[in-house]
């Protein structure tokens, strides 16, 4: 290829690129045709950044359509590429669509993850903060507690919203308050969501109405930002007020702000869709009228966008509770039993995150660690966190159950039930990674060989360490 072809590849390669990244705003599936298009010449010219970009672009735009699972394959492409080269803001909108995606795919321990450790990132703009612990908050409203969330957001994601005045930011904070409002509002009022199922019911609680006065609050806040945000982003609000609306002013009044805009979302923004659909069949639901929530949930139900991990558990949920209502009693149960292994995957993965129960490669900084400990504290009785403790102080020798047991005061029975429950591990797993987690922090960060590194967590002879080491890891020690 000569010169001049690669000048003109190259110029049709950036108009590509900006009619993509155009299209986003309004027509995601115009942006996938175009971004594929892209992509194609960036590989003919092997521009390794513009691959890269066009990645990027296609992943953001199959998340809008619903795919999550492509928008993955394409953000893992392009997110090494842009930390390598340090090319920041690329970088930095890999990691916020990383963790929606995490979130997306039930996986929020991850997602919480991912945003905390882009909050490590150097020189993050005071916007680019805020929407990450925004991402921490969501995903502790998921996974620990409604308080947790509150606070994350109050505390962390308020005063960088407040001091970088970016609309979009601003609309994301205002919006996601007003939602979580609404839920402290359902515990409050005795209504049952998927999202706050099993929830602990938080200490001195104020009246339903008073919470739905608090989100009605936020949402006129941001409002006035509405019209300066992307299409994706202002459907969603038009989603919480309308949410917001029926739990305040019930379904016969939110009814017409639903249905404008699942109007107003067309084929383009089919996910957005799908959560209307489904929190228009709970007002329902709420309201009694069990027919038209079923009508209205089967609908959302037969969307692809309905497929993914964290709608297809809001769907399944919701309809075994419609079908309990109706004396539908076999298929409530069926529908209960697909949610709780949904929700078990969900569980699981939050406590295999916790128990640092994850491969070494996976684990990108101490700050991970840190984290896993600090978010334990939400979660576990404290009997449990003795134990864990005396585990941590301990590692260098072997703890049985009963001595275990006996640090924690109580039965080794309590206890085998308190691991499984909380970390889905038995106590002896447990202080297996624990043990195994120390020994290759110490591989990795001191001088210490195989042999020093057995005799410091407890193990008479480097033999037998080498061999529960790559049990764990699945390598040997050497290659720590």
């Amino acid at each position: 290829m000569n010169a001049r072809d690669k000048a003109a590849l190259h110029e049709t390669l950036c108009a590509l690129l900006a009619n993509a990244s155009a299209a986003l705003k309004d027509s995601p599936d115009a942006a996938v045709r175009l971004g594929t298009q892209a992509r194609a010449v960036a590989v003919a010219l092997r521009d390794r950044l513009n691959i890269a970009e066009a990645d990027l672009l296609l992943a953001r735009a199959m998340l809008l359509i619903g795919q999550p699972r492509e928008a993955q394959q394409a953000l893992t492409r392009a997110m090494p590429v842009f930390v390598t080269l340090d090319v920041r803001p690329q970088a930095i909108r890999c990691y916020r669509l990383f963790a929606t995606l995490l979130f997306e795919q039930n996986q929020y321990s991850h997602g919480v993850a991912m945003a905390r450790e882009a909050l490590t990132l150097p020189g993050l703009p005071r916007a680019d903060r805020a929407r990450f612990h925004l991402a921490v908050a969501v995903g502790l409203g998921h996974l620990l507690n409604l308080p947790a969330a509150r606070e994350t957001m109050e505390r962390f994601a308020l005063p960088e919203v407040e001091d970088c005045g970016d609309p979009e930011a601003i609309v994301e904070l205002n919006y996601m308050m007003a939602g979580l409002e609404a839920q402290f509002a359902c515990i409050a009022g005795g209504i049952t969501l998927d999202s706050t199922f099993g929830m602990e019911r938080p200490p001195q609680m104020r009246t339903p109405e008073a919470y739905l006065r608090a989100a009605t609050r936020y949402v006129r806040r941001g409002a006035p930002y509405r019209s300066q945000v992307n299409r994706d982003l202002q459907l969603w609000t038009l989603d919480v007020e309308a949410w917001v609306c029926g739990l305040r002013d019930g379904v016969g009044a939110a009814r017409p702000l639903f249905e404008s805009a699942i109007a107003a979302c067309g084929k383009e923004f089919g996910r957005v869709a799908c959560k209307l659909r489904v929190d228009l069949a709970v007002l329902y639901r709420i309201a009694g009228e069990h027919a038209a929530a079923l009508e209205h949930l089967e609908i959302a139900g037969r969307m692809p966008e309905a497929q993914a991990g964290r709608p297809r558990r809001a769907y399944h949920f919701e309809r075994s509770l419609l079908y309990d209502a109706l004396g539908r009693k076999v298929e409530a149960l069926e529908d209960m039993r697909r949610y709780a292994a949904l929700n078990a995957a969900k569980t699981t993965d939050a406590t295999a995150w916790h128990a640092m129960d994850t491969p070494p490669q996976q684990l990108r900084s101490g700050e991970l660690i840190k984290l896993h400990r600090e978010l334990s504290r939400h979660v576990d009785p404290a009997f449990l966190r003795n134990a864990i403790r005396f585990v941590e102080q301990n590692v260098n020798r072997h703890v049985s159950i009963a001595e275990l047991a006996r640090s924690a005061g109580v039965s080794s029975r309590t206890l085998q039930s308190a691991f499984r429950r909380f970390r889905g591990v038995t106590p002896a797993a447990f202080v297996r990674q624990v043990r195994m987690q120390t020994a290759h922090e110490m591989l990795k960060s001191t001088p210490m060989n195989i042999g020093e590194v057995a005799l410091r967590i407890g193990y008479s002879t480097p033999a037998n360490f080498s061999r529960d080491y790559r049990r764990h890891f699945g390598v040997p020690p050497s290659r720590a």
